[in-house]
């Protein structure tokens, strides 16, 4: 994934999308984002940084011990949160056991994500352990988009510095 403007390099592609064949020069960009030892001002640098005007908030339950503004009482107040409850991690693994509720707010997740950029948040920073993943892939499956996972370098990224 690359931090370039949001286009497609080359030939533009025809995709059946919104229900009519039309050119697509561009996809929305869907990023996904952990707050572990993370402040809300840092959240907020990031949606300014990436142009983010929603954020759906995709834990089961919406509220944090350890980190009291990651509390949904707290998000409640900015424009841009939004809690889907629905899309929580329920250790159910398989999508289509999931449910019609699951399978709604994918839908919905995904209706937004035709109108502006969208951030899915959790808990977990790294996005591979992270059911946020799962969510950003079935949301993939309904619009075409590009996911980006901020916040996290693979260690196998990272300068050794020793």
């Amino acid at each position: 994934m690359t931090d370039d403007p949001k286009k497609v390099t080359g030939k533009p592609k025809l995709l059946k999308y919104m229900s009519t064949t039309r050119e697509i020069t561009h996809f929305p960009y869907l990023y996904t984002w952990g707050y572990q030892s993370r402040t809300v001002a840092e959240l907020e640098e990031i949606l300014r940084k990436y142009n983010i005007a929603r954020v759906i908030d995709v834990r089961i339950k919406p509220w944090s011990k350890y980190q009291p503004e990651f509390r949904k009482d707290h998000l409640e107040i900015f424009p841009w949160y939004e809690h889907r409850g629905t899309l929580g991690n329920n250790h159910n693994s398989l999508p289509w056991l999931k449910g019609p509720h699951w399978h709604g707010g994918v839908k919905a997740v995904a209706n937004l994500l035709k109108l502006h950029s969208v951030l899915l948040m959790c808990l977990e920073r790294n996005p591979e352990m992270c059911h946020r993943k799962e969510v950003a892939d079935a949301i993939f499956h309904e619009v075409p988009c590009q996911i980006m996972h901020l916040g996290f370098v693979k260690p196998s990224e990272q300068l050794n510095l020793l």
